[in-house]
């Protein structure tokens, strides 16, 4: 059953390459009247094969060796900023401190709602007995 739909493939791209003799392409098209597989592998290949064809024939927009050197500039421009200094680092390292600390702090407030005691529910009031 595979060998048989693997040649129905092959003839059918085959058809649709124009690859066939004229005596092969008479016989395919008589084969494809009463084939639905074969009908549907044809439109299928219609629809969708120009896009993939144009895609493939679009050129890159970069060569290997253009793209290459374009990653190698950028670490040289990256290389020759100017570290930042200590007190940058410094200040940079505190604020995400305390940001931290700040999440830290939220999290464990909405976990204590959450989880902590709860408030005891009011008592009624009992009504005084008659002696």
């Amino acid at each position: 059953m595979f060998e048989l739909l693997e040649d129905h493939l092959d003839r059918a791209m085959a058809y649709y390459g124009e690859d066939l003799s004229p005596a092969e392409h008479a016989v395919f098209e008589a084969h494809l009247v009463g084939c639905a597989d074969c009908q549907k592998l044809i439109a299928d290949a219609r629809a969708l094969l120009p896009a993939a064809e144009q895609a493939l024939a679009s050129a890159p927009r970069r060569t290997l060796a253009e793209a290459g050197a374009h990653f190698e500039a950028l670490l040289a421009e990256r290389r020759a900023a100017p570290p930042l200094l200590f007190s940058q680092r410094r200040t940079v390292r505190l604020v995400g401190y305390a940001l931290a600390a700040s999440l830290l702090v939220a999290v464990g407030f909405v976990a204590f709602r959450a989880l902590g005691p709860k408030p005891p529910a009011p008592q009624q009031l009992a009504a005084p007995r008659a002696p």
